[in-house]
């Protein structure tokens, strides 16, 4: 799209600018936002006097991640890591691969190329042209343990915010790759976003309850959540040793994929655990009715959550469980179960009608079909249809008690947990922090904000140092959201007027010299760039 005027109406002034705009996944969006000034000022520039704007930059993403940087010393802690004799400029190249995915650029050519037109280049003390090699060397020499040591110091430094890590929520997840041949880590596992014919990276993360990254882990796409389980573990207990937390005040916080006895004893044995059961470890217990159980809290969402609160042996001891309903869960379940449900009943329908067939042409064989109908039934769903071979013909039938069954356990979790004297309410709440890591597998994700995919690297040292630079965007956003907490402003607020937040640098023609303005801000911007004190990120005037 091409420029065009906007004004904007300030303490009944009104100000033109120049405004460009592009179209992302949530619409319209300001690429370039270029001040031009009160039409006075417009009109003496155009004869020949006055302040001409000769160029506007977006400043709210890159400042944001600069404040988070500057609070948190990582000039200081880079620099204490790496040998300075390893490359000038270390830590601002660390900090140019996030930074670029905040300002949604994705490879590191992308990157390159933003940089040398971003804001960036007029405060980094880098060159104004940098190659993609550049950032690859960088990557090189931020091998395992100086990814390490970052993580440990800047945890230190959270903990010196009041950022106290007294519940560790754990997720894993895995992400699809490009690569085709690589070393240890990428591998053909189960993926979680369906895609099992490429290879995999795996991922775990330990969040604080601020949802800043705590621990993180790459290891092989191969690898299932139980297994990878205990290393996670046996780290959070190593970082809480070295930052004098004790352990056994930590609760520490799981999903049921990680579910086993020797997990589930090596967790209680260093922290306090909540974690999830199974359907088949707790069939009794999703059997609860609704109306035996009572109103816990209500949801950001206006979702009510109702509780039942008793104990039960698991894992070889005893526990306290909660049951909880949301009925919002239960109406998504109930729609997504219908239409797998209909998906089901038209393939086999269809494999019916295929040995049905007359015609010329090779007919599907009985074993065929038989094959073939398992092969597109999901592995929870093979339990509610019941296939077989009988004298050369291929029957099928849906289990409707089954059926009854498992709708019976929509909307209802099941939780465990060693704190015998916490609430329903507590435990479950606590529980329901997951949902915070979930968003931020779902921003790791995401193509537009601090991807992981897609994913070319081949070595596994530049496949760890390309997930670290992606978690360390992460954490310092978060940082970034959690200094301005104080303001309410939802999350989707605050990365719009990131956007909104731009600069221009302008030129007096009197006297020759060029300086730095801050675009016209509301209320919201203007409580950001004070929060996260933007204005130390300008340059001093040319």
């Amino acid at each position: 799209m091409g420029y065009y005027l906007s004004k904007k109406k300030v303490r009944g002034r009104i100000y033109w600018y120049a405004q460009r705009n592009v179209w992302t996944p949530k619409g319209s969006r300001v690429a370039e936002q270029i001040y031009l000034g009160s039409a006075d000022m417009i009109l003496k520039a155009m004869k020949g006097g006055g302040t001409v704007s000769l160029k506007t930059y977006r400043f709210g993403r890159i400042a944001a991640i600069l404040s988070a940087a500057e609070d948190l010393g990582l000039r200081c802690i880079v620099e204490r890591t790496i040998d300075k004799r390893k490359g000038y400029g270390f830590e601002e190249l660390m900090l140019l691969v996030p930074t670029g995915k905040f300002e949604h650029r994705t490879s590191k050519l992308d990157i390159v190329d933003w940089y040398s037109r971003s804001y960036l280049v007029h405060y980094f003390d880098l060159p104004n042209k940098i190659s993609e090699e550049t950032i690859y060397r960088m990557m090189d020499k931020t091998d395992y343990k100086v990814q390490e040591k970052i993580g440990e110091e800047l945890a230190k430094r959270l903990t010196g915010f009041g950022i106290s890590p007294s519940i560790i929520v754990v997720d894993t997840t895995n992400f699809a790759t490009n690569i085709e041949h690589g070393e240890e880590i990428p591998q053909k596992g189960h993926s979680k976003e369906g895609k099992n014919e490429q290879n995999l990276i795996g991922f775990a993360l330990a969040i604080t309850p601020q949802n800043i990254p705590f621990i993180w882990n790459t290891y092989e796409g191969c690898k299932n959540d139980a297994k990878i389980f205990p290393d996670t573990v046996n780290a959070i207990v190593e970082r809480l040793k070295k930052l004098r937390i004790k352990t056994e005040d930590i609760v520490l916080v799981f999903d049921r994929g990680n579910n086993s006895k020797k997990n589930v004893d090596l967790a209680t044995i260093k922290m306090h655990v909540i974690g999830g059961l199974k359907r088949s470890q707790a069939k009794n217990l999703y059997d609860i009715p609704v109306i035996d159980m009572e109103f816990l809290y209500e949801t950001s969402k206006e979702n009510k959550i109702f509780g039942y609160k008793t104990r039960g042996m698991f894992f070889g001891r005893e526990f306290t469980c909660v049951v909880t309903y949301n009925e919002a869960s239960m109406l998504r379940q109930s729609r997504e179960f219908e239409k797998q449900k209909r998906r089901i009943v038209e393939k086999l329908t269809g494999i019916d009608k295929s040995l049905e067939r007359k015609g010329r042409g090779r007919k599907l064989s009985v074993t065929g079909a038989l094959r073939k109908a398992n092969d597109s039934i999901h592995k929870n769903f093979r339990s509610l249809v019941k296939m077989w071979v009988s004298a050369g013909k291929f029957y099928w039938k849906w289990n409707d008690e089954k059926e009854e069954s498992i709708k019976k356990t929509f909307g209802k979790q099941v939780l465990f947990t060693d704190l015998h004297d916490w609430s329903a309410k507590e435990t479950a709440i606590t529980y329901n922090r997951k949902s915070l890591i979930e968003s931020d597998f779902k921003m790791m994700r995401n193509s537009l904000v601090f991807s992981i995919p897609p994913m070319n690297h081949r070595k596994d040292g530049r496949i760890r140092s390309h997930v670290f630079l992606c978690l360390l965007g992460i954490f310092l956003y978060r940082y970034a959201l959690w200094k301005t907490r104080h303001l309410g402003i939802t999350e989707d607020k605050f990365l719009d007027a990131l956007d909104e937040i731009q600069v221009s640098l302008m030129s007096d023609g009197k006297a020759r010299r060029a300086h730095w303005v801050v675009n016209q801000m509301d209320a919201t911007q203007a409580s950001i760039f004070t929060a996260l004190n933007m204005e130390r990120f300008l340059p001093k005037d040319r």
